[in-house]
């Protein structure tokens, strides 16, 4: 069973360095899209060597973050996930309030919440999420990670809009609308009813 590396001050998980937060987003967007999650992809996805990657990645199974499957595949464990979601959360947000509350456009949105993500704290990051009306997505149409908003085991959906074009599928879960990436949707395990 691996570890997550604790802060020595108070027990809580360490917040990743800059450099594995990148890795951790990238794994995320790729696993999000469906890539083949392998360290050669990802030394492309950063733009980093090979040898590089290797070593970051050493350092995360270390730290709890992955682990490496006989077939040489990266899995995020569930802290690695889990702080992945913050990551990926936290730009989502960061990029949705510069274009809506700045008025910044996609480009540089995205620049610039590259930069703030790491220097924006969880209460920050939830006054800005409600100040914003609770935004499902980005500005470009992702979810935000991390909030479930009434996906879960067991909970009947229903298909309300499938954009072909966006690439997109809108669904109903309870009261609340959800729009999912085709790539998003096609890990979901669904039945019929």
């Amino acid at each position: 069973m691996q570890k997550t590396r604790l802060d020595k001050s108070n027990g809580a998980p360490r917040e990743p360095s800059e450099v594995i937060s990148r890795y951790l987003e990238a794994i995320y967007y790729m696993w999000s899209e469906g890539e083949p999650l392998r360290s050669a992809r990802l030394a492309d996805w950063l733009s980093v060597s090979r040898p590089t990657v290797t070593i970051g990645l050493r350092r995360m199974a270390r730290d709890g973050m992955v682990r490496l499957t006989r077939s040489k595949e990266i899995e995020l464990t569930a802290a690695g996930m889990k702080a992945a979601e913050a990551i990926v959360r936290r730009h989502r947000i960061m990029e949705r309030w510069l274009t809506d509350a700045l008025g910044l456009d996609w480009v540089t949105a995205d620049e610039e919440a590259a930069r703030l993500e790491h220097a924006v704290s969880e209460v920050v990051e939830r006054r800005l999420y409600q100040a914003l009306g609770r935004p499902r997505t980005c500005p470009h149409g992702n979810p935000i990670p991390g909030l479930d908003r009434g996906l879960v085991p067991g909970r009947k959906l229903k298909v309300v809009e499938v954009d072909d074009v966006g690439r997109t599928l809108r669904v109903r879960a309870g009261d609340a609308e959800v729009t999912l990436s085709h790539e998003t949707a096609g890990k979901l395990w669904v039945v019929p009813v």
